[in-house]
């Protein structure tokens, strides 16, 4: 910690997540420990540093310098949503608890990652095939079709069709089908009978004859 602490309040956070070890509990421990060293100062009292943690000890020098209540992490790391596929969570009702880890649900209420970062992790999630995941990270901001519609070929390559559904049906909600209908037909070369099937019979996909005998 010591090391990133060189970098100043504004940059600790989103260095120390960027680590595999930096995991929820440790981003508690070091938020508590910044939060002894705001009650310290509020006090007033000239605590010694011999009353504080090892953990604010290490984060007073950078405290000192700017007295903020709290640490900021104004660059969320995309490592935060490169989770693997986990058993599903249900509680006794049958409804999933959490499609995000741990870390990535409290990344997401307490700071704001970017757009850019919240797509990465839904081109993840179809990579991974992490369903209610995906769905969570568009709700949340993600866009389906960045980098020219990446998760959908990778969800088409993978067949499946789950998947596709949640990247194409979500959008709709804001987007006619017709807005993103060029970026799928570039697409649907990637695509299995099922999918084909799919966007032609259920979304209505019109293709040329050319484009069908292409595919």
């Amino acid at each position: 910690m010591s090391r990133y602490a060189e970098q100043g309040s504004d940059k600790f956070l989103s260095l120390a997540l960027r680590h595999p070890v930096c995991e929820l509990a440790l981003l508690r421990t070091i938020e508590q420990g910044w939060g002894e060293l705001v009650q310290a100062h509020e006090r007033a009292e000239g605590q010694s540093a011999r009353t504080l943690s090892a953990v604010a000890q290490t984060l007073r020098p950078m405290f000192s310098r700017n007295n903020l209540t709290s640490l900021p992490c104004h660059n969320v790391p995309r490592r935060i949503f490169r989770t693997t596929p986990r058993e599903p969570i249900i509680n006794k009702t049958g409804f999933l608890l959490d499609p995000l880890s741990p870390l990535g649900r409290y990344v997401t209420q307490r700071f704001q990652p970017s757009s850019k970062v919240l797509s990465y992790g839904v081109r993840h999630a179809a990579y991974t095939g992490q369903h209610d995941m995906a769905a969570e990270l568009i709700l949340l901001g993600g866009e389906p079709f960045s980098s020219g519609g990446l998760a959908l070929e990778i969800a088409m390559r993978r067949g499946d069709l789950k998947m596709v559904q949640i990247l194409v049906e979500k959008p709709i909600r804001a987007h006619h089908l017709g807005d993103i209908n060029q970026e799928i037909k570039a697409l649907l070369k990637f695509a299995t009978r099922e999918i084909l099937d799919y966007f032609i019979k259920e979304r209505g996909v019109k293709l040329s004859l050319g484009s069908i005998l292409a595919l």
